[in-house]
């Protein structure tokens, strides 16, 4: 679905913010990608996403190269691959009601049932799509920003840290959803975090970046119950029970 070949990211003056990452996504599989803050992950969702170009290095998509296609040939990219952000509010037009956010990328008859069965597959009542974005939660917000995402029928979703601004309870909830959406629409799953806890939760795959370099790849499992690079042994070390969390939730729902 997605190959990425010794790319590469220099900014002015001479930052690098990736340096030489390479790696393939599998159609229907669950790629998590995870670092510190600094570690190049926002750069490369950048340039996954074609809002900005690398400086060396290549991206294909379904076997088109995307990293030097200019934005009028990039439609198909649009509607296939679709961002969820870590701040909901941030990427939700608080002018618009929540049916017109769900319903802006659809054309043509069936906009209201789109939005209608939208709104019950991430879990919020019919009459919300009749609200504004401020009369949320900020759980329910990204359950809109996800539903946003899902109305085009994309095959890719690209999840930007989406829930690291969401207290730990409602995460868990998210977490719970987007696994459950991923399988219903078959989506493959590109998920982005600073927390390798979150990821081993939601991915099959994982990619565990430092200062621009994918420093170990492999099996979600294999890599975290035997880290091979010591920086990898940190993030473990750093990174809270998201298991049991997930666990008191469940019971109690």
């Amino acid at each position: 679905m997605i190959e990425v070949t010794d790319l590469r990211r220099t900014y002015r003056g001479g930052t690098e913010a990736l340096r030489g990452v390479s790696f393939q996504v599998e159609a229907g599989r669950r790629f998590g990608v995870v670092g510190e803050s600094g570690s190049g992950k926002s750069t490369l969702v950048r340039l996954l996403a074609a809002l900005d170009r690398p400086t060396s290095g290549r991206i294909t998509f379904r076997d088109r190269r995307i990293d030097d296609l200019p934005e009028r040939r990039l439609g198909f990219l649009r509607e296939e691959l679709q961002l969820v952000f870590q701040d909901p509010m941030g990427s939700l037009d608080p002018r618009m009601k929540v049916r017109d956010i769900i319903a802006e990328p659809l054309r043509g008859a069936g906009r209201a049932e789109r939005v209608a069965e939208l709104l019950d597959a991430v879990g919020l009542p019919a009459d919300s799509g009749a609200r504004y974005p401020h009369q949320f939660s900020g759980g329910q917000r990204q359950r809109i920003c996800i539903a946003r995402a899902l109305a085009p029928r994309p095959s890719v979703l690209l999840a930007d840290e989406p829930v690291s601004a969401l207290d730990v309870s409602v995460r868990a909830q998210i977490l719970d959803l987007l696994d459950d959406l991923v399988r219903r629409f078959d989506l493959t799953l590109v998920f982005v975090s600073h927390d390798l806890s979150v990821v081993r939760h939601v991915c099959d795959t994982v990619a565990v970046m430092r200062r621009g370099e994918i420093v170990e790849l492999g099996p979600v499992e294999r890599v975290y119950e035997q880290p091979e690079h010591e920086y990898t042994r940190e993030l473990i070390a750093a990174a809270p029970d998201l298991g049991r969390v997930l666990a008191s939730w469940r019971e109690g729902s």
